[in-house]
């Protein structure tokens, strides 16, 4: 009779942690995939306000330098 509570026992064990390992493994595959992209966008928008605001103070300076 205590055989089928320990089988259910190591069931329910192994169960409960390969899907504990499987929403691990989910949360940091998502959580990489989220911390590259907002890495490669907020770089990729900090690059293009580098760029913008360098463009825009050159023809300024030279803007001001024709006056």
């Amino acid at each position: 009779m205590a055989d089928q509570y320990y089988f259910l026992a190591a069931f329910f064990t192994t169960f409960f942690f390969a899907a504990g390992f499987f929403a691990a493994t989910f949360f940091f595959a998502a959580g990489f995939f989220a911390a590259a992209f907002f890495t490669t966008f907020f770089f990729a928008a900090g690059f293009f306000a580098a760029a913008f605001f360098t463009t825009f103070f050159a023809v300024a300076a030279i803007g001001f330098s024709l006056l």
